[in-house]
């Protein structure tokens, strides 16, 4: 039987969190694993890139994969991997080794991610796709809002590594969500046939469609500025403006709130005004705020609730870009709707963890490398939008 929408909606939501789990639980741990690991923060943050690249390369192998075995099945594969993968964290003790294995864990949990994807496409179409995906990233809202205090809970009591541990039981309790709650959406007669040979050329002629690789880059250079906040965010609040761990949990939980509420109201604006325009907007407003704080921070004059308020305004903005983006790069592709789900996520992640890495290259000791990084994101997010879609029609 199928299920009810609002209970697939929860369950693609909750399969979805287990990659932004592992990015927002161990943020705020950070100080204490570069202290453990006789390391810098710096050292720390390519954990988080490495990740990131785990992201972005296991999704070009499990959208393919899933376009021809299934949904389940790789899911279930990649939930278990993760769980080896976090065990691995749990117990290690050279940062090196951490970022290895870090990059397994990204490998194993970008399945949530691309496999979703996939189903919502598999079962959805046009505003109601674009509905469901804003409504699992409501879902996903709880991951950014609660995982940083209870990251922070776990190290004050158990130690840094308990994240891990309970990285671990979600993915056990992912695996039972797969067993009892999620219905194949992708039946036999659905699946492709073929090898590598038809992967590598689904592969590019994604990249030759000009349609998908503008709205891929527009919602992609978004979420490159939301990763670089993840990786430089805890140096700058936590070392170097001093804010307590709850105090860096809360306010990482309010700029949460502004980018899902975003992302929230966005299908209400598709529907009214078209997914362009509203991509658009919000890119401009990303863009301008970032250049605005920039612009101060170069001048030796930003402050501590200047940073927290521009900050909100441009993951509030990410919120309208990121949605309608995935919607209008994959409604195209229903035939590949895994390899265009997985090869928009490789892509997308990839930017991720350049802009993670671009903020740990140019570590200084001040705020101004992590706002360089998101001022640059915004401003390809905006040409993207504003040049290569307005022109998508003639393009396709």
């Amino acid at each position: 039987m199928k299920a009810s929408f609002a209970r697939h909606v929860l369950v693609l939501g909750a399969l979805s969190t287990l990659g932004p789990l592992a990015i927002d639980m161990y943020l705020p741990s950070f100080p204490e694993i570069a202290n453990a690991m006789h390391t810098d923060e710096a050292v720390i943050q390519l954990s988080l890139s490495s990740f990131f690249i785990g992201l972005a390369v296991g999704q070009l192998f499990y959208g393919p994969i899933s376009d021809r075995l299934g949904r389940r099945g790789p899911m279930l594969t990649g939930l278990f991997l993760f769980i080896l993968a976090s065990f691995g964290c749990a117990m290690m003790h050279d940062p090196y080794w951490l970022i290895g294995l870090r990059f397994v864990q990204g490998v194993a949990g970008c399945v949530g991610i691309v496999i979703t994807r996939a189903v919502i496409r598999d079962t959805y179409r046009g505003h109601q796709a674009a509905r469901v995906l804003s409504t699992t990233l409501l879902v996903l809202s709880v991951s950014p809002v609660v995982a940083p205090m209870f990251g922070t809970i776990l190290v004050s009591f158990f130690d840094w590594p308990a994240v891990f541990w309970a990285l671990a039981l979600f993915s056990l309790f992912c695996i039972l969500l797969v067993i009892t709650q999620l219905p194949e959406s992708c039946p036999p007669e659905m699946r492709q046939r073929g090898g590598l040979g038809s992967v590598f050329i689904t592969y590019l002629r994604l990249l030759g469609d000009l349609r998908f690789m503008a709205t891929v880059g527009a919602g992609g250079f978004a979420q490159g500025g939301l990763f670089a906040y993840l990786a430089g965010s805890p140096f700058v609040f936590l070392t170097y403006h001093g804010l307590e761990s709850w105090q860096f949990s809360a306010l990482f939980a309010s700029n949460a709130i502004g980018l899902i509420g975003a992302a929230q109201f966005s299908p209400n604006f598709i529907r009214r005004y078209g997914a362009e325009p509203v991509i658009r907007a919000g890119a401009l407003v990303f863009s301008l705020a970032a250049m605005s704080l920039l612009v101060t921070a170069l001048m030796g004059h930003e402050t501590l609730p200047q940073l927290i308020a521009t900050l909100f305004i441009c993951l509030t903005a990410m919120g309208f870009v990121m949605p309608g983006a995935s919607m209008l790069a994959l409604e195209p592709h229903g035939a590949n709707a895994g390899a265009a789900a997985a090869l928009m996520g490789a892509l997308q992640f990839t930017i991720g963890s350049l802009t993670g890495a671009l903020v740990s290259a140019f570590f200084n000791g001040t705020p101004v490398p992590l706002i360089a990084v998101i001022a640059g994101c915004g401003l390809i997010s905006l040409g993207l939008s504003q040049g290569l879609m307005r022109n998508r029609l003639q393009l396709a």
